[in-house]
């Protein structure tokens, strides 16, 4: 098995991003941000260099398409 490094919480990839943390899940969920399920257990973490190639690649990507798609729009259902 390959080493995936430092493992982050939700919660600290949240805080990372600047998301809130149903936000992060939702990006592990849609595979926009791999997750990895704990082997015998319930939990999954995120590897700290996808969070980290996450954060490069929509820089790269912001930067491209100017600064008002700076942070993804969520629609809210009321």
């Amino acid at each position: 098995m390959e080493d995936v490094g430092r493992l982050l919480t939700a919660a600290q990839v949240a805080e990372r991003l600047g998301y809130t943390e149903r936000y992060v899940w939702r990006l592990g969920r849609e595979g926009v941000l791999p997750r990895i399920k704990l082997p015998g257990r319930k939990y999954v973490r995120f590897a700290e260099r996808d969070v980290d190639r996450f954060v490069t690649r929509h820089r790269r990507d912001d930067a491209t398409r100017g600064p008002a798609a700076a942070r993804p729009v969520v629609a809210r259902r009321f």
